[in-house]
């Protein structure tokens, strides 16, 4: 999977609370045994931060329509690699034969459905979904990896790591 950078054009705020938040979103991080989705759930990470900070920012001040507009765009890429994640996150437990993989799927579409639908409110209301959006993107980001991909991480331990990383490589179309 190709890694885009995180769009947002103006710098992080280094404000003490987002370097905080920082320090606090790494430590939470559970690591999982499959190198190539732990790394999909680092970026996952980078994301959430970002999305802090523009709150933090966005909290002393209406936004502009610019400042809509890239939080629109950082949104736009958050949801494709978000749905990337999960369609790889799904192949590998499929390949594995992973036992909860209807579970885990199901998982994923609530997430789907939910950030979806935050973003048609936050389109429709304002601000405020963003900030729900965060909270909801956070919170389910920790729960998950910490509930279900540990769940599969020791299912692949036990399976060996040569068999199933196999499955993440990328396939040659014909």
């Amino acid at each position: 999977m190709r890694m885009n950078r995180v769009y947002y054009d103006q710098p992080l705020l280094e404000d003490s609370s987002v370097e905080r938040f920082r320090v606090g979103i790494w430590q939470k991080l559970t690591k999982i045994s499959v190198p190539t989705l732990h790394r999909q759930h680092e970026k996952l990470v980078e994301y959430i931060i970002h999305l802090y900070a523009i709150i933090e920012n966005l909290k002393s001040h209406r936004p502009s329509l610019q400042e809509m507009r890239q939080v629109e765009r950082l949104l736009d890429e958050l949801e494709a690699f978000i749905v990337r994640h999960f369609q790889e996150e799904e192949r590998f437990l499929y390949e594995i034969r992973f036992p909860s993989l209807s579970v885990h799927r199901t998982a994923h579409v609530g997430f789907k459905n939910r950030f979806d639908q935050i973003r048609r409110e936050m389109k429709e209301i304002g601000i405020q979904y963003i900030v729900d959006l965060y909270f909801f993107s956070y919170g389910w980001l920790f729960e998950h990896i910490d509930t279900m991909d540990v769940n599969f991480s020791n299912y692949f331990s036990v399976m060996g790591p040569s068999q199933a990383e196999d499955s993440l490589r990328p396939r040659l179309r014909r």
